[in-house]
């Protein structure tokens, strides 16, 4: 049975998996101050991007996210369900959002109403780049002759394989988004402290270490990731940023130098998720163990 890969607009990849590789995407709503837009993940314009970020930035303006409604999957899935062809839908953590119950309830509400409804929700337990690396993973299983639901369980059984670290620069916006006490957050602000975070086994977003300044975060970055990569599991590993090019390219620049084989590819993340981190970030994602203390 023929198929077809979709995944939500948090789900940052290279953009040759939409033009080229057939990967379709879901828009998502956010909302900046006083002003909404959607966002379909086709935009690669940095200057836009840059002005998005330079606005939280120096606003400090809130943000807010809408997740997909039940309704839009089963009017975006329906044309292929009519034409006999399969879903494999990949979606942002369940532990950051309910975009993964909304895709499930919509596939359910499809096989209300039609039969051979053949259609696979996978949970990436991570957003963004990380989510890019299952979106890329499923074109080449696809491109290999594996069925749906060949892929469904490869990606399953992948996922907590992905490994995302990325050092936020201001702790005000993990409080605003309600994961830090205004006191924890305003003193570790005052402290220099950066955190890194990452998703753990649950797709939940948690802290791994905070480092006080730039140079000792961006350290333990290259840390963890000497700690859990695995090249059998691939030798492509994303450097990305939130509008922050100076230390995205210090990471990069580290790689390179302690790893001149991987396959190291440079990508901002995009403006859903970045609201949720807020601008300056920098980090690094790919495939992993879970062997380590950040679990």
């Amino acid at each position: 049975m023929d198929y077809v890969i979709f995944t939500d607009a948090t789900g940052d990849m290279d953009k040759s998996l939409i033009t080229d590789g057939g990967i379709k995407i879901i828009p998502m709503g956010c909302i900046i101050g006083d002003e909404s837009f959607m966002w379909d993940g086709l935009n690669d314009d940095r200057e836009a991007l840059h002005s998005f970020f330079d606005k939280l930035r120096n606003e400090k303006t809130s943000t807010s996210t809408s997740q997909v409604p039940p309704n839009i999957y089963y009017d975006t899935f329906e044309p292929y369900i009519k034409e006999g062809k399969g879903i494999l839908y990949i979606s942002i953590s369940s532990g950051v959002s309910g975009t993964y119950a909304s895709a499930v309830s919509g596939i359910n509400m499809l096989k209300e109403d039609y039969d051979n409804v053949h259609a696979e929700v996978i949970d990436s337990l991570c957003a963004s780049f990380g989510e890019g690396m299952l979106i890329g993973s499923a074109a080449e299983n696809k491109e290999k002759g594996m069925s749906l639901e060949e892929n469904a369980a490869w990606l399953r059984e992948h996922a907590m394989n992905v490994r995302c670290w990325v050092k936020l620069d201001d702790l005000m916006f993990l409080n605003r988004g309600g994961r830090l006490s205004s006191a924890s957050a305003i003193v570790g602000t005052a402290l220099n402290i950066k955190p890194i975070m990452f998703f753990d086994a649950e797709g939940k977003a948690a802290m791994a270490s905070k480092k006080r300044g730039v140079k000792m975060a961006l350290n333990d970055i290259i840390a963890h990731f000497e700690s859990t990569f695995d090249p059998e599991l691939g030798n492509t590993v994303y450097v990305v940023d939130t509008d922050n090019e100076k230390e995205a390219a210090e990471l990069y620049n580290m790689l390179c130098e302690k790893h001149p084989e991987l396959d190291i590819k440079r990508g901002e993340i995009n403006p859903i998720v970045g609201s949720l981190l807020g601008p300056d970030v920098a980090g690094i994602v790919h495939y992993g163990t879970r062997k380590d203390s950040a679990k």
